[in-house]
């Protein structure tokens, strides 16, 4: 009998053996679809390990962040302190570069282009000069021609073309013809003649502009004006006095040519055209504009 059970307890560890060798076979050749043997280390431990490692991410990206502030807030600081330097010289070369200006400015404008201050414009507009005229030569007349005329077509504008005077918009007049008229609200225009007046600062009463009695009229005590408006010349360039055409003991005549970049018909055909301009010489030497045509 015990014969029997030790070779029954042989047999099935023979048998037993053979089962695990045919399972262990089992699992190698299917390992690439499931695998049955866990491997030495649990997943609580790759959690931790895991853990620890994005710890230590974190950590180094932490210092490396610290790392840049700190450079950032250095180089902040050095911008800081360099900045008032950098303003310092921009106010320096400021002011330096005023100084020139004001230094190259010259002390006064005058209408004489010789700079040599044989004469001047008064208060009025006139040409007034410092010295007897017969002293002067005749690229000074003609200097002074020049100024004269530039300020007796602003003269002529103003008086002709607008009014020179505050006028009132609301407060209008007709005459025979229902032409408009505005009052003048200066309070240095009373009268016609004062108009007048203003304009003759300027122009010689020599020569009377009778278009000053149709553009300016008097009523019920007040002085008013038609204040006409119109657009100058569109192809008006420029005029300028080429010489002395000839004189007498107070009046000089001059040849004034204007300048035009065309006309209507041609307006890429520039021309210009030759006219007189005088100027009638007061005793004190006072130059008021003679004969005289508005160019524009």
């Amino acid at each position: 009998m015990k014969k029997f059970i030790i070779i029954m307890l042989a047999m099935f560890t023979l048998v037993s053996c053979t089962k695990n060798e045919t399972s262990t076979i089992y699992e190698n050749d299917f390992s690439g679809i499931q695998r049955k043997t866990a491997p030495p280390v649990t997943t609580a431990e790759t959690f931790t390990t895991f853990l620890q490692t994005k710890s230590e991410i974190s950590t180094n990206t932490t210092q490396k962040i610290n790392i840049q502030d700190t450079t950032i807030a250095e180089t902040n600081e050095i911008t800081t302190i360099t900045s008032p330097e950098i303003q310092e010289t921009n106010t320096e070369t400021n002011i330096e570069t005023v100084t020139t200006t004001t230094e190259t400015l010259p002390a006064e404008t005058q209408p004489d282009p010789l700079g040599a201050g044989a004469f001047a414009y008064d208060e009025d507009g006139a040409v007034q000069f410092n010295e007897e005229t017969t002293s002067n030569d005749d690229q000074t007349l003609i200097s002074a021609g020049q100024a004269l005329f530039e300020s007796a077509c602003q003269t002529e504008w103003n008086f002709t073309v607008g009014c020179p005077y505050t006028i009132d918009g609301n407060n209008v007049i007709k005459n025979d013809y229902n032409w408009v008229y505005y009052q003048i609200t200066d309070p240095k225009i009373h009268t016609l003649n004062d108009v007048k007046n203003d304009y003759y600062n300027v122009f010689s009463d020599r020569y009377p502009h009778e278009d000053l009695d149709m553009l300016y009229t008097e009523s019920n005590g007040n002085v008013y004006t038609m204040n006409g408006q119109r657009e100058m010349n569109a192809y008006y360039s420029m005029s300028r006095i080429t010489g002395i055409q000839s004189r007498t003991t107070d009046e000089i005549f001059f040849t004034v040519e204007h300048q035009f970049e065309g006309t209507d018909q041609n307006p890429d055909a520039p021309y210009s055209e030759n006219d007189t301009f005088s100027v009638v010489i007061s005793p004190d030497g006072k130059w008021k504009a003679g004969k005289f045509r508005l160019p524009y």
